[in-house]
């Protein structure tokens, strides 16, 4: 059984789909349904519909619509980016990645290992969860190809410094390709590749209020080498009939994007520091460096798995980590990273637009007494 009333603090792992958005998709795929590459009258409206989404994902970061790739998600992405830079060289390479990537580039980086590339994690700082710039300068080499750094971490919310370590690895290597992982700040803070500094950047739209299974990169300068073929949609990186509904609501989920800002940031900074007056809680990577949708929170004495699961069976909803790992119980590298290796007290909070003032009071207050009883349970009489 579910609960009756539900507050979703778990935006970081999915949004809720806009009405909207769901509107328009079951409009194009009973009214629009050509094939993009047909060149009928259904086809070509097809991919005037996927012109328009190619270009409103372009204005949203900076690019060109012809820079922008579509694909099933930010892992497909994220994935052929990484796979199709190192097959472009030919013998075996340096690459680094941060301490705290998403498993989508971990998992990928150890496939390049597998492969013969050198692939290095660079660290964090420990009192912020941002890159170590100083240890980045150290480990780049001439020969270093890719450097891959999420914009904002989705476990901590800790805005990386992207800007100034693109520059860092461009003056010691000048072809490293930067990538960008962007899924969590997209449409909440300024995202311009040029800014940024990154060549190839990836996002998806089930974290911006879209659908799920739609994603994108973009690709500024020489493209990543296809990994197979098949029809040569999407500068033929990611052949196959696109997903022309998804495209769609993902163009218009860039325009909606995530929500306020500042009062997304009011209301995560509210909800920690109730947990910290009541239960002495730590706030992780709190400050203006952290993005204001996701606040990790430390709780002593009680366990992240069962806080989860007792505030779920009151209707409030977050999460454990990313939950990309959450189900299978593994160990957090981005916790590692800081020094908390082992730790399994850490939840994460995360809001989105269809939270409210109301929902924010509510876990405000509910939070802290339902944890506190778990807590006691655990101590026992």
């Amino acid at each position: 059984m579910f609960p009756r009333h539900q507050i979703y603090l778990d935006n970081a792992a999915t949004t809720a789909m806009d009405p909207a958005f769901a509107q328009e998709m079951s409009r194009i795929a009973t009214e629009a349904y050509g094939n993009a590459s047909s060149r009928h009258d259904l086809g070509l409206e097809a991919e005037q519909i996927m012109r328009k989404a190619r270009q409103q994902v372009a204005d949203a970061v900076g690019a060109e619509p012809e820079e922008v790739a579509f694909t099933s998600g930010a892992t497909e992405a994220l994935a052929l980016a990484l796979l199709g830079i190192a097959a472009r060289e030919s013998k075996p390479g340096h690459v680094l990645i941060s301490a705290i990537e998403h498993p989508a580039v971990q998992e990928s980086a150890q496939l390049l290992r597998d492969r013969g590339h050198i692939v290095e994690e660079v660290p964090v700082c420990m009192e912020d969860a941002r890159l170590d710039l100083e240890t980045l300068t150290s480990m780049v080499r001439q020969e270093t190809f890719l450097l891959a750094l999420m914009h904002v971490n989705n476990e901590l919310g800790a805005i990386q410094p992207v800007t100034r370590a693109a520059r860092i690895v461009k003056r010691a290597a000048p072809r490293c390709v930067v990538l960008c992982d962007v899924v969590q700040s997209l449409g909440l803070l300024p995202v311009d590749m040029g800014q940024l500094g990154a060549d190839i950047i990836a996002a998806s739209a089930h974290k911006l209020h879209g659908p799920k299974g739609v994603g994108c990169l973009v690709i500024r300068g020489r493209a990543p080498a296809a990994l197979y073929g098949g029809g040569g949609q999407e500068r033929g990186l990611r052949p196959g009939t696109e997903n022309v509904p998804g495209i769609a609501a993902f163009g218009m989920a860039c325009l909606k994007g995530k929500g306020d800002p500042e009062t997304l940031r009011r209301w995560t900074r509210a909800l920690g520091a109730s947990l910290e007056d009541r239960l002495g809680a730590k706030m992780l990577c709190d400050g203006p460096k952290r993005a204001p949708h996701i606040i990790a929170v430390q709780i002593p004495g009680v366990r992240a798995e069962v806080a989860v699961n007792a505030l779920a069976r009151e209707g409030i909803y977050v999460s454990s980590g990313s939950a990309c790992h959450g189900r299978h119980s593994l160990k957090s590298t981005v916790l590692a990273a800081l020094g908390l290796e082992g730790a399994d007290d850490v939840i994460r909070i995360s809001l989105g637009r269809f939270n409210n003032e109301d929902e924010v009071s509510h876990a405000s207050s509910a939070m802290p007494r339902l944890l506190e009883e778990v807590r006691r349970k655990r101590k026992g009489p």
